[in-house]
């Protein structure tokens, strides 16, 4: 930890914390009148002998177990009441309850409209219990749990509370039968019931919830601690924050624990709330960006096993109860991220998760304080040894200085500094979308920060991936900054200095260019498009094909390396070195933008070009890539007429040449049957069972075959058929055991030769018909 860390977290251990995160009292009893369904008025102090009746109207209470409801009496044994089957009536009941949630509301220092919302009765007879838990937010608005606890004799149950390393016994039977007991806590306090030992514990649940936001309490004068924080984070701006000695950003975690759907600023408990009223001024400031967050960390690594090898599992066991059984070895592979970001004015923000640093946060221990939100042990199985994953996760307040905004969130990747950046950008459309606004400078000044972090390696980050054209998105916001500069550091560092260039960045490529004199912006593509065509051929032949009417009306010569560089890309039959993609194998219409943008650059490069497009027939098949191209380039206005026309010419020989071969249908039922039937790997009845198809397919005679066997036999001669592309359809019978696999002969390689042979005609004419050397 720094010295700015320390010095912060000195500074905010002053602040106090208003309330606690229990509440717990008695009131006089005004004695309601209550009934329950099916069991009619229930006395109070409750008699013994209504308990039964009780429990015969109740259900089994769940509980629940991440995003599951379930009902274990092993972790919960208790009954439940629905609420519409408890009606309580009587003269003054609302205002005592009324009392009660006040007394709740003030001891959990919580202000503002609050109202009690009656969730279900709990009847705890003798052996109920349950273990330790967290409520979960049932309802809009609620912000903790009320207990109400109905006079009755019983022992046992007390109501055990913990929360940030405190813990408190609470036993809610009243001394006095006038007198009624109630307890309230924070939904996300660790909280258990022991065991009932005799009598039964008759309670009422309510819901306590927060009438619209409201506002929590806040601190009564905290003017002098948020002045040095404002001072601490000043002096934290003037540092040249390196990433190393200085961190990036801070992060200060808070007391309570938040779900992602409650957490918001107004929604912050106790000392969290008073800690955010002096972060938010000091932070505005200090010029810092200030975040609400939350912080996780997911662990996993190797487990010991501490238990007895000799004991087996008993049948009604839990499989999480085995967890006793495993101890934490090490930890191989951490993660730790922040998420769920929102401002101070509830703004929820679009960033995703953002790594942190140990030395980023100002309350390290903290993190590992508490016990962990997730915990899970696996059984060795096979080779793989016993191992456990465990999940950290609480609220924290982010900062970091404005004018490092773009370092601090470089760490995160191109999604987060681009979605951050179009936020910047709609503030600054929203003002007006005039140039020198402080909107424009702040714009401006974190695209910059983009530029001078970007990464073509490392979390998430992404180069060059189809569907994540990141460069484009970059490219849309300096159209709207116009700024040159920034423009040509963009080129410079990303596509020709890393990775992340694919065809979809070439129009706005081309279009933030065309705002740069046509010297520098030539000189860019040239460079562009020689460093590039290697591991992009077909991004790079469209983009030279697209600049050369522009940058090239004085002559071609500035981009002869390009061309070049795209015919040794055009040549080359093995994946570039260290690419992590296999050979380019270009579309038609990426055939016709390489063909024509070297061919347009020099006749002489685009001739060599055509030689390599013949010389790689299966990389550029004559019918699927060659002949559509050739059609498909007659039709542009900037073809190079004698390059197109010697390829024209080629594909013609080779139209010729498939026509000239005999055509004829089969005088008999001998069908092609060129496939191995000897398989090292093949059962030996498999080896058999290919051989009869093989002389099935080559009788003259026979046009149908019935083989019956079990599955796996039949499905070893369908992958044959399949793959040898045999003359004949399958059917399955199944009538009898095993199914029979019906073999039927048929025309179809020839009707597919003939199939070829009509567009071999056609494509003849088409190609007769062209004009291309102009």
């Amino acid at each position: 930890m720094t010295d700015l860390n320390t010095q912060l977290v000195s500074i905010l251990n002053r602040v106090q914390r208003p309330g606690s995160f229990y509440a717990t009292g008695k009131a006089d009893l005004a004695m309601p009148r209550l009934e329950v369904e099916g069991v009619g008025n229930i006395a109070l102090p409750l008699l013994p002998q209504q308990i039964s009746p009780l429990v015969q109207v109740a259900e089994q209470a769940p509980y629940g177990k991440g995003e599951e409801t379930l009902v274990d009496t092993t972790v919960r044994k208790t009954w439940q009441i629905a609420p519409d089957k408890v009606h309580i009536s009587g003269k003054y009941w609302q205002t005592m309850l009324d009392d009660i949630v006040t007394q709740a509301v003030d001891g959990l220092g919580v202000s503002g409209e609050v109202h009690a919302d009656l969730y279900k009765m709990l009847v705890y007879d003798a052996g109920s219990f349950f273990v330790n838990h967290r409520d979960t937010e049932k309802a809009d608005g609620m912000f903790a749990t009320l207990i109400v606890a109905l006079p009755a004799v019983y022992t046992g149950g007390e109501l055990r509370i913990e929360h940030a390393g405190h813990n408190v016994s609470l036993n809610l039977q009243a001394d006095d039968p006038s007198e009624i007991s109630f307890a309230a806590f924070y939904a996300d306090c660790i909280h258990e019931v022991l065991p009932i030992t005799s009598g039964c514990r008759l309670v009422l649940v309510y819901n306590l919830c927060r009438s619209g936001k409201g506002e929590l309490p806040q601190p009564p004068d905290y003017q002098r601690e948020q002045m040095q924080a404002a001072a601490c984070l000043k002096q934290w701006v003037t540092m040249e924050h390196t990433g190393e000695d200085i961190p990036l950003k801070l992060v200060y975690l808070l007391e309570h624990a938040y779900t992602p759907e409650g957490l918001a600023f107004d929604a912050l408990k106790n000392g969290d709330a008073a800690i955010a009223s002096v972060m938010i001024p000091a932070a505005e400031q200090a010029d810092c960006d200030l975040y609400l967050a939350l912080v996780s960390v997911e662990e996993s690594g190797y487990a010991e096993y501490g238990g007895s090898y000799g004991r087996k599992k008993r049948y009604w066991e839990d499989d999480d109860e085995d967890d006793d059984d495993f101890e934490i070895g090490e930890v191989t592979e951490e993660e730790q991220y922040i998420s769920h970001w929102q401002t101070p004015q509830g703004v929820v923000s679009t960033m995703g998760h953002l790594p942190f640093e140990n030395e980023e946060l100002c309350l390290p221990n903290r993190l590992y304080s508490l016990a962990a939100d997730a915990l899970h042990f696996h059984e060795a199985t096979g080779n793989e040894g016993a191992s456990f994953e465990r999940t950290y996760r609480r609220a924290a307040l982010v900062m970091w200085p404005r004018v490092y905004r773009a370092d601090a969130l470089s760490v995160g990747g191109v999604d987060i500094n681009l979605d951050y950046l179009a936020h910047l950008m709609a503030d600054w459309q929203a003002a007006g979308g005039a140039s020198a606004q402080p909107q424009w400078q702040e714009a401006l000044h974190f695209a910059k920060g983009v530029i001078a972090n970007w990464e073509d390696t490392g979390s998430g980050w992404h180069p060059s991936l189809p569907g994540a054209p990141y460069l484009s998105r970059l490219l849309s916001h300096l159209l709207l900054l116009a700024d040159t500069h920034l423009i040509e550091a963009a080129v410079t560092r990303i596509p020709i200095g890393g990775k992340s260039y694919q065809r979809e960045d070439n129009l706005p490529l081309l279009a933030a260019l065309a705002l740069l004199p046509d010297a520098p912006a030539r000189q860019l593509l040239a460079t562009l498009l020689e460093k590039r065509a290697a591991d992009s051929l077909a991004a790079c032949g469209q983009l030279l094909r697209l600049a050369l009417p522009r940058y090239a009306q004085t002559g071609t010569e500035p981009f002869l390396p390009a061309a070049q560089a795209l015919l040794e890309s055009l040549a080359n039959t093995q994946p570039v070195t260290g690419s992590y993609r296999s050979i380019e194998r270009l579309t038609v219409e990426q055939v016709v933008d390489v063909l024509i943008a070297i061919g347009n650059v020099d006749e002489g490069l685009g001739k060599q070009a055509v030689v390599h497009l013949l010389a790689q027939r299966q990389r550029f098949p004559m019918d699927e890539r060659l002949i559509p191209a050739v059609l498909l380039a007659a039709q542009a206005s900037d073809h190079p007429p004698v390059v197109l026309a010697l390829l024209q010419q080629q594909c013609l020989a080779y139209l010729e040449s498939c026509l000239s071969l005999p055509l004829a249908a089969p005088t008999d039922w001998t069908r092609e049957a060129s496939f191995e039937c000897s398989s090292s790997s093949w059962r030996k009845d498999n080896n058999a069972d290919c051989e009869a198809l093989k002389r099935f397919m080559l009788d003259p005679q026979e046009t149908s075959w019935n083989f019956a066997a079990a599955e796996d036999r039949r499905n070893a001669l369908g992958r044959i058929v399949q793959q040898a592309k045999l003359d004949v359809d399958i059917t399955t019978i199944k009538s009898g055991r095993p199914y029979t696999l019906r073999f039927v002969k048929t025309q179809a390689s020839y009707e597919r030769n003939v199939a070829q042979r009509q567009r071999d005609e056609a494509n003849r004419e088409r190609l007769l018909g062209l004009r291309v050397d102009g």
